[in-house]
């Protein structure tokens, strides 16, 4: 898939990663949540808007719906939630 722009300027994938943590409280940001943090420009109110480059926005619906077609193969318990492992 090749380079792909990111909004987290010089900081790394992991430090964006750290500074979610702290931001949400202490609590481990999905990987999916730090892609779409670094990879859609922030807008003036400071929610995320448009993705950087449409190869980014294809990446993120293509994860997404690996996700989506992994959760159908896993089994569920008596009350239809995922079973962890």
């Amino acid at each position: 898939m090749g380079d792909s722009l990111h909004t987290g300027g010089s900081m790394s994938f992991t430090t964006n990663r750290r500074r979610l943590k702290y931001e949400n409280g202490r609590k481990e940001p999905a990987f999916i949540e730090v892609y779409e943090e670094t990879h859609r420009k922030k807008q003036k109110d400071g929610t995320r808007g448009n993705w950087v480059e449409t190869h980014a926005k294809d990446a993120y619906e293509e994860f997404q719906k690996s996700i989506e077609d992994w959760c159908q193969t896993q089994p569920t318990s008596e009350d239809d939630t995922m079973v962890q492992p």
